[in-house]
């Protein structure tokens, strides 16, 4: 499939499916974490906390080393009986999964050239359910790349050596799995929700 039909079939879904396939993010926008609990994106400029990077450019490692993995209900204390909280009540308390990591791609990668997505999806491995998962789409030199933060290749003394950002070739079926080529897959099928 071209690079321009994934990005016209990803921009039709962000308007049918606003929860699962999200593009730019604004001032104001809410995005969906789980049981009934979003995320307010208070702060735009956000992922410039992290340093100062050339627009468009994704920060990758200090995305995955700003976000710690949450320890039992940090994320729920977070959000303290409230259905919704700002972006930067989580951000300011350093702890995140996919969809945070996610969303922190998506406000860099969205000052760049090309429209990025942010995807709700499926991640399977092996071919077995693993969780559902955020990541992102990016469109470099108008080819599509699956980014995931939370699940680089390979971390060492908490560094990035190897992230997962894998060329797009095609959308599958009803799903929308992600194809990419068999020496990128690294056994992981993702998939919109």
């Amino acid at each position: 499939m071209e690079a321009s039909e994934i990005k016209k079939i990803l921009k039709r879904l962000s308007c049918e499916r606003e929860n699962s396939v999200i593009g730019n993010l604004a001032r104001g926008n809410m995005v969906r974490k789980s049981m009934g609990r979003q995320y307010e994106i208070d702060d735009v400029e956000i992922e410039r906390r992290l340093g100062d990077f050339p627009g468009g450019v994704i920060p990758y490692g200090p995305i995955y080393r700003a976000l710690r993995n949450p320890k039992g209900d940090e994320l729920m204390n977070i959000f303290g009986g409230s259905s919704e909280v700002p972006f930067s009540r989580v951000y300011e308390a350093g702890v995140g999964e996919c969809l945070e990591k996610a969303i922190l791609v998506q406000l860099a990668a969205q000052k760049g050239v090309d429209v990025p997505f942010l995807i709700s999806g499926s991640l399977c491995e092996d071919g077995d359910f693993a969780d559902f998962h955020a990541f992102n789409i990016i469109f470099r030199d108008g080819k599509p790349f699956l980014l995931d933060v939370q699940n680089p290749l390979s971390v060492s003394d908490g560094i990035v050596t190897h992230p997962y950002i894998a060329p797009v070739e095609d959308l599958l079926g009803q799903d929308y799995e992600f194809k990419v080529p068999n020496e990128w897959r690294q056994g992981r099928t993702y998939a919109i929700f």
